[in-house]
């Protein structure tokens, strides 16, 4: 679809652009503005969906054999670069999400512990359209999904179109895979367009931004210390502290927050590029459906943008720039417009619903620092305001260790910034960018939930910011000095290796448990599957019979397993396809449905699965199936 819009409305000038650049903004084009636009369409009729899809794509096939047509063009050296990095993106993307079979065994992902989750959302919008019930609840009658959904839309597309051949979960996966071909896609975008270089050398730049997304922090070391002194081994590197997620962790966990950060920078530089173009209301209208396909994505990621838009959209008032301002009200506008009929059900079912009285949205706190955290545990209150000064004082070092190359980096731009003086245009927007984004994610934490999403996926921002920068910062490099470049280039291997780690140890994390027990503190933070070394057999095992149910069942089914086990809710999620009735603990109430309702519902559950000698079920009508 991206293609295809930016034909017809020739946005960054797309058809006086190479086949590349094209393909490029195609891309992210596709990402940030077809869920809002799905939305919408698909609130008159899937059909509608379908028939905008095959509009697109005979457009884009026409298109491209009339360019085509005789004159195959022979690929440049850098553009085989650049696509051997996207394969070996989908390569390490799918071989770190699959199932791997050993034998009687089945080993899956850590990342199931939010797949679980998002495999039956992709499910439900096929079965029910882009208002879909929550998959996760059924207290008798469907209740709406209250949650940031609208990226699901594409993976249940292709769920839809593949039948039985194509699962959700493996949609979901794809969905996964195309989000970081678009995050590689943004990156010469912004180099190109947004960079006062623009074209200068931008091949080589390209490339240099996009091998740093394999950068993550000094997360290795606190990991490494941590596992020899007899604490923990974490399933994700990034899980021994408050999290600054690396791109490959938020890629594989939560595409739908890389997907909100995405779509509000493609919408950014859209209406950046607008005051050199001839057709502004495109790009105003284009950049609208982004930010509300940002809404739908990442309520939190798009919180965070918007509060950096605000001060943008101030600082270019009191600069006079009135063209620039009133392209970035009227996108705005556009966008709460666009937003409004996700945003009303998100409000009525919030947290009100999934809560309780009086929770509110996000609470203000300093950004925790986990050593901090255990060698004060007892001394002093959690969220007192002792540990919260503490917090406060070692924040440099949370975000030295987290951040690692990448705050070198920003410690020396913002450095040059200061004895510069006067910024130009780009650098004053990177900056309000990175300290909007630090400032939120560094004070403020999202309270619905007891992850803090907000802190954890706001933060992208920030990380895009000093990805940028250090491509900038690359041509200095031979000015400094000999230890200032070691120690650099030690931190760049150091934020390599580490992604390896994570890579490896996500494949090989389940593996491990069934060859030696873990210890129970290592789930501190999601939750251990197994301690029993049985984990590979059970998930064939239940992998098998929920295909068998699935093969049986109608579409509108319910299913009930015991909700108080540790992993029943994995393999349901992963491989039942159905609704649910009572997800876990809370039943899913946290994704839509008065949380209220959850005891009563579990109180007439859980006596089906307490007891070797099941009573007759009584009060149970709504139930299908119960898996034992």
């Amino acid at each position: 679809p991206g293609y295809a819009l930016g034909w017809c409305t020739n946005v960054l000038s797309f058809r006086q652009r190479l086949l590349s650049t094209r393909l490029l903004i195609a891309v992210v084009i596709s990402v940030s503005v077809f869920p809002a636009l799905s939305y919408w369409v698909g609130m008159l009729s899937v059909w509608a969906i379908w028939a905008v899809t095959a509009v697109s794509a005979v457009t884009v096939v026409i298109l491209l054999v009339r360019e085509l047509r005789g004159r195959w063009p022979r690929p440049a050296r850098v553009h085989v670069g650049f696509l051997l990095v996207v394969a070996a993106w989908v390569l390490i993307a799918i071989g770190s999400l699959v199932d791997l079979q050993m034998q009687d065994r089945l080993y899956f992902s850590p990342t199931v512990h939010d797949h679980a989750v998002r495999a039956p959302i992709t499910a439900a919008i096929s079965r029910s359209g882009v208002r879909p019930p929550n998959p996760l609840f059924f207290p008798g009658a469907p209740v709406p999904l209250r949650y940031h959904y609208l990226w699901y839309i594409l993976g249940s597309l292709v769920d839809q179109l593949g039948g039985k051949i194509v699962a959700p979960r493996q949609a979901l996966m794809a969905g996964a895979v195309w989000c970081g071909i678009a995050l590689i896609a943004l990156i010469p975008l912004y180099l190109r367009f947004f960079d006062p270089k623009g074209s200068d050398a931008i091949h080589r730049r390209s490339l240099i931004g996009v091998g740093l997304l394999a950068v993550t922090g000094l997360d290795l070391i606190p990991t490494i210390l941590l596992k020899n002194f007899g604490w923990v081994l974490q399933a994700d590197l990034d899980w021994w502290n408050e999290s600054v997620y690396s791109w490959l962790s938020s890629l594989l966990w939560a595409p739908h927050h890389v997907g909100a950060l995405i779509a509000c920078l493609t919408g950014f530089l859209l209406l950046w590029c607008i005051e050199h173009a001839s057709n502004a209301p495109a790009h105003v209208v284009l950049a609208a459906f982004a930010f509300a396909s940002a809404v739908g994505c990442s309520v939190y990621v798009t919180l965070v943008f918007a509060a950096f838009l605000a001060v943008w959209t101030a600082m270019m008032l009191a600069r006079r720039c009135h063209r620039e301002c009133i392209a970035l009200l009227s996108a705005g506008v556009s966008a709460g417009i666009l937003s409004l009929p996700y945003l009303l059900s998100f409000i009525s079912h919030g947290a009100g619903a999934a809560g309780t009285a009086g929770e509110t949205f996000f609470t203000f706190s300093v950004r925790k620092f986990t050593v901090a955290e255990t060698l004060l545990k007892g001394s002093t209150p959690d969220g007192g305001w002792l540990i919260q000064l503490v917090y406060a004082a070692l924040l440099p070092l949370n975000y030295f260790l987290e951040l690692g190359f990448f705050f070198a980096i920003g410690w020396l731009t913002l450095k040059s910034y200061r004895k510069s003086g006067k910024l130009t245009r780009q650098q004053l927007a990177l900056s309000t960018m990175l300290i909007t984004s630090v400032v939120i994610c560094t004070f403020v934490r999202s309270s619905v939930i007891a992850e803090n999403d907000l802190g954890w996926r706001g933060f992208l921002f920030a990380q895009f910011v000093l990805i940028l920068w250090s491509v900038e910062f690359w041509p200095a490099w031979p000015k400094l000095g000999f230890d200032a470049r070691i120690t650099l280039r030690a931190m760049l291997i150091l934020g390599v290796y580490g992604t390896a780690y994570q890579v490896i140890l996500l494949r090989i994390y389940p593996f491990l448990q069934d060859q030696r027990p873990i210890p129970e503190r290592a789930s501190s933070k999601h939750g251990t599957p197994s301690l029993d070394r049985q984990l590979g057999r059970r998930t064939m095992a239940m992998r098998r019979g929920y295909a068998r149910l699935e093969s049986i069942l109608p579409e509108g089914a319910t299913i009930q397993f015991n909700p108080m086990g540790e992993t029943n809710r994995f393999f349901c999620g992963l491989y039942a396809n159905r609704q649910v009735v009572a997800f876990d603990e809370d039943c899913g109430s946290v994704f839509g449905g008065p949380r209220q309702d959850c005891a009563r519902l579990l109180s007439r559950i859980s006596p089906a699965f307490e007891s070797s000698a099941m009573p007759q079920p009584i009060d149970l009508d709504h139930i299908d199936v119960l898996v034992f």
